[in-house]
């Protein structure tokens, strides 16, 4: 299995008038130093089928927190972080993909 650093993200926002109850939704993944992004359904599908794993690295301890699939019913699925035991925002707080980053 291949493992990839997560360093960066693109977001797009729904729901809430006037940005009151809006929520940020990750649409891509990926590594800016590679320049280059992974869709959601991509990242999940390559998760659930064991081929790549994907992590982000805590800045100030170095530990990664590897990124899963969460499926909640009646809601799409969606990536988020996981370390120790717990789930956590690690990958909401990647900074946004630049333009730079390619879709593979």
């Amino acid at each position: 299995m291949h493992e990839f650093n997560i360093d960066s993200v693109s977001r797009s926002s729904s729901g809430g008038i006037g940005g009151q109850g809006s929520h940020e939704h990750i649409t891509h993944i990926g590594n800016s130093a590679g320049k280059w992004r992974l869709t959601r359904q991509d990242a999940i599908t390559q998760i659930e089928m064991k081929v790549s794993a994907f992590y982000t690295v805590d800045g100030s301890t170095g530990k990664r927190a590897y990124i899963g699939v969460v499926r909640e019913q009646g809601k799409a699925p969606y990536l988020r972080t996981h370390a120790d035991g717990k789930w956590n925002d690690n990958l909401l707080a990647q900074p946004e993909c630049s333009g730079e980053c390619r879709t593979m």
